[in-house]
């Protein structure tokens, strides 16, 4: 560098030092920070709130957002609703009058959650829609979060109407949005109506929403919670359709997100629906067991101190949890001395009033049961291929009534899996060698139609 270079160098320098007694805008800056800092740190409650106080009187609109934000925290959790009241009152004119889109998402997000945790439902209601009608103006997207963020609420409580109010508000705004968020969103309400679909029992609802369902989860990844609804709805229809491999995909993989999203209960439900889809598409012979994965693999060693340790809220469920893998193992290892144990356990399902009031897993425990006895009469009547049996033979071998066997025997004709012929007032199930003419089984049924078929002809020709 040349001296000439050197000196106009010293000269732009010295036209940046400040003239004495004058303040710059980083020291006041510094002294904002310094006291919002203090405040921060501050143990005593009365003298963080004074200097919070001094922040507000001296920031500007950014650092009022973040003082009424740290006094509206302080207020609250000292029970002071009615101060709380008064600072969320100028957070929201401050709100209005402020372009720090990021303080104002912070300052909005963190008052909302301390308002919606409000034990009164309606306290949390006035509170959201206060910030709505200063938000859905200029900034729709926090609009948009502080709803969804009530929605949890809403379906906490299972206020459905407030709910569904909330999603349809969310529904007229999110076009405003960028497409991405706008995908997410839209995911997140879709994942609210599927539950609240399952609740109602709309299934045709309820397949249609999780159509498009899983054509936007294709171009978006919603919160892992969010995901989890959607895919216990994917996992519920399948069971719907009785497509229960199906159906154990969705709930395995919903079970793994909703423990991502710490989704407690929903999680614990998941097991249920994944044990009794197991159970269900395998049969009485259970060849993979859902519980020797490693997601799972833990419920194979809950006991009752485990469940005495868990949170009360999950803890019935967890105890429900716990029968149904009772029940898988009882219906794996099924044999003539256990079907009595195993009809126990079903009894004691059926008994518990959360699984009986289950729509998808009340039908379905009943089915579980006349799986196994299925399994175990198609073994029992093995040794009498080319001979007869008597039903009460086969009642004291299964621990049912007459009525039952016939019914499953029944089942078993009709679906082409046993040859044979019940007689039902000797009481008596003839079977046949595998070698001799299968007619036997149709005979009865094709005269019958040969007969009604002949009724049909005589009577056309009476009329002509």
């Amino acid at each position: 560098m040349s001296e000439t270079d050197h000196s106009e160098y010293m000269e732009e320098e010295e036209e940046w030092v400040w003239e004495e007694g004058e303040v710059s805008q980083d020291e006041e800056e510094i002294e904002l920070d310094n006291l919002y800092h203090n405040g921060k740190n501050e143990s005593d409650i009365k003298v963080a709130i004074s200097y919070f106080k001094q922040v507000l009187e001296k920031g500007a609109p950014e650092w009022q957002l973040k003082a009424l934000r740290r006094l509206c925290t302080l207020e609250y959790t000292q029970g002071n609703y009615a101060t709380f009241n008064e600072h969320v009152a100028a957070l929201l004119n401050v709100m209005s009058n402020c372009t720090a889109h990021s303080a104002i998402e912070k300052a909005a997000y963190q008052t909302t959650e301390l308002g919606f945790a409000h034990p009164d439902f309606q306290v949390g209601a006035e509170l959201c829609s206060r910030f709505a009608s200063c938000l859905i103006t200029s900034h729709k997207r926090v609009y948009v979060g502080v709803l969804l963020r009530w929605c949890r609420r809403c379906w906490v409580d299972k206020q459905l109407t407030a709910l569904e109010a909330t999603l349809d508000a969310i529904l007229g705004v999110v076009g405003d949005l960028e497409r991405h968020k706008s995908t997410e969103v839209e995911l997140e309400v879709v994942a609210y109506q599927i539950q609240i679909c399952l609740l109602r029992r709309n299934y045709p609802l309820l397949r249609d929403l999780c159509t498009r369902a899983r054509k936007k989860m294709t171009s978006a990844f919603p919160h892992p919670r969010i995901a989890g609804f959607i895919l216990d709805g994917f996992g519920k229809v399948a069971m719907l359709d009785k497509k229960w491999a199906d159906a154990q995909v969705e709930f395995f993989e919903a079970y793994k997100l909703l423990v991502e999203g710490s989704e407690h209960t929903m999680k614990l439900k998941a097991v249920q629906y994944l044990l009794i889809c197991a159970m269900l598409q395998c049969g009485s012979q259970l060849v993979v067991d859902p519980l020797d994965s490693v997601e799972l693999r833990n419920f194979k060693e809950l006991h009752d101190n485990n469940i005495a340790r868990a949170d009360e809220k999950d803890k019935e469920t967890l105890k429900d949890t716990m029968l149904l893998v009772k029940l898988q193992y009882k219906f794996q290892n099924s044999d003539e001395e256990d079907l009595v144990s195993l009809s126990s356990v079903v009894n004691a399902v059926n008994v518990c009033p959360q699984l009986r009031a289950d729509p998808f897993i009340a039908p379905n425990v009943g089915l579980l049961l006349r799986t196994a006895q299925i399994g175990f009469l198609q073994q029992a009547i093995k040794p009498y291929q080319g001979h007869a049996v008597r039903l009460s033979h086969l009642t004291k071998k299964l621990h049912c009534d007459i009525a039952t066997v016939i019914s499953l025997l029944t089942e078993l004709i009709i679906d082409g899996q046993l040859l044979g012929l019940i007689d039902e007032v000797s009481e008596v199930l003839v079977l046949p060698t595998r070698t001799s003419n299968t007619s036997c089984t149709t005979d009865i049924p094709r005269r019958w139609a040969d007969s009604l078929t002949l009724c049909s002809a005589h009577m056309t020709s009476c009329l002509a």
